[in-house]
């Protein structure tokens, strides 16, 4: 366990670890595994009072579940998945223009699983407990200065307060600080990454961002195991079978639509006013009549909404010294094959061994630099940064045409994407 000293003047108290992993989403969650099973001390915070309660966007790819068989734990995200062997692209007019098999992949476990993402972070986090390391829940990073030979973070615990006396409001409020000394620091943080801003790395953007409202609910029967993903000149939506009968959809909207305004939250459940829950199945059988007018499959019930945006872009850096990205904090692409999340847990493993190479003397700090090298060579692949794959003689015009969009809906990277995409007549760029 790390090192711990109270200091009860200043309401601190100060905590040293070897690595400080910032986020508790699936990246950081396996980082803070790997390094602790590596016989490291590790400290993960998060700034959210729990994990997720919802299956936001967790597909898992063949290369995540090797490393979930690695880590011993596939067999518990198998027992609350769905199998998904195919992806089908569509037209709108429900014209079935191409599509990928999985099976071919030469990989130990060719094909996806799509799990709720609740209960993989807590499969994650229940491992993580047993190696003496528990998530600290409500802990936002509050300062980061790196230095020569480690770096000094202050991290805020959170604690609820109540104010006004007839109609009480519950805010949240720093009830003391942690200062944490570190060797290193894992960014794990998403999106917002608090540490890629605390670093001054600036983003990439590759693409124009992409407004998306999700819904998933239970259809009157069962669906297909396959993902579909509808591909217009200007929008993309797509079709997650999901585990207990269920689905979801996820539409993007073209410039002209009318968004949707749900907040992504954490409680456990989800519901609406009965009014407001008539309009959110009225809004989804209107976009599932425009954009999937062939699907018959029915609306029994609606589980749970959201309004999302994504961004096509990617960190300039994935660190430097003693501070390093993965995940959502050093990139977001289209929701579709769900290619942030799955890559981040491979930058998670490779950034924990090479962490742990460097703090056992094993190997020098260029490692870390190999690191980001690989993982920014590899992202502006599946970006199309540089170049989009490349049809070849016989490939359909519908597959040229929507090459990008196809690109980031496939559930795969590296060798595996490469195989995907030949199976449409396209060439890996």
């Amino acid at each position: 366990m790390p090192a711990l000293r109270w200091n009860a003047v200043r309401m601190s108290r100060y905590l040293e670890t070897e690595v400080l992993v910032v986020g508790a989403g699936p990246t950081g969650l396996v980082t803070a595994l790997l390094l602790a099973e590596s016989g490291l001390k590790v400290v993960i915070i998060d700034r959210e009072q729990r994990p997720a309660t919802h299956s936001y966007a967790c597909g898992l790819h063949p290369a995540s579940l090797e490393l979930l068989d690695r880590l011993d734990l596939l067999d518990g995200v198998r027992a609350q998945s769905r199998r998904i062997d195919r992806v089908a692209f569509y037209s709108p007019d429900g014209t079935r223009e191409a599509e990928v098999c999985l099976a071919p992949l030469p990989v130990k476990h060719p094909y996806v699983l799509v799990c709720p993402q609740n209960h993989l972070e807590a499969l994650l986090a229940h491992r993580l407990a047993e190696q003496g390391c528990a998530v600290r829940w409500h802990h936002r990073l509050a300062t980061l200065e790196p230095g020569p030979e480690g770096v000094a973070a202050a991290v805020d615990q959170l604690v609820g307060t109540a104010t006004g006396c007839a109609v009480p409001r519950w805010h949240w409020v720093v009830g003391r600080t942690l200062q944490v000394t570190a060797k290193y620091v894992v960014g794990a943080d998403g999106h917002y990454s608090v540490v890629r801003q605390a670093l001054g790395i600036a983003n990439e953007t590759l693409g124009p961002t992409e407004h998306y409202v999700v819904y998933e609910f239970e259809p009157e029967r069962e669906l297909a195991d396959e993902l579909r993903v509808v591909l217009t000149d200007r929008t993309k939506s797509v079709l997650w079978p999901l585990p207990a009968g269920r689905c979801r959809w996820s539409f993007q909207l073209a410039g002209h639509e009318e968004a949707d305004v749900f907040e992504k939250d954490r409680d456990p459940f989800w519901g609406e006013p009965p009014a407001r829950a008539q309009l959110t199945r009225q809004r989804l059988e209107e976009r599932l009549a425009a954009h999937a007018p062939w699907f018959d499959a029915g609306i029994r019930a609606v589980d749970w909404a959201v309004d999302i945006q994504f961004e096509q872009r990617l960190a300039r850096q994935y660190g430097q010294g003693r501070c390093w990205l993965a995940g959502d904090a050093a990139h977001q692409t289209s929701p579709a094959g769900i290619q942030s999340m799955n890559l981040g847990l491979l930058e998670a493993e490779d950034l924990a061994g090479k962490l742990a190479q460097v703090l056992r003397g094993e190997a020098s700090e260029s490692v870390l630099s190999a690191y980001e090298h690989v993982h920014l060579a590899a992202w502006r692949q599946l970006l199309g940064a540089e170049a989009l794959p490349a049809p070849g003689a016989a490939v359909k015009p519908w597959i040229t045409t929507h090459r990008r969009a196809i690109l980031s809906s496939l559930p795969a990277s590296g060798p595996a994407l490469a195989l995907l995409l030949a199976q449409l007549g396209l060439a890996s760029p």
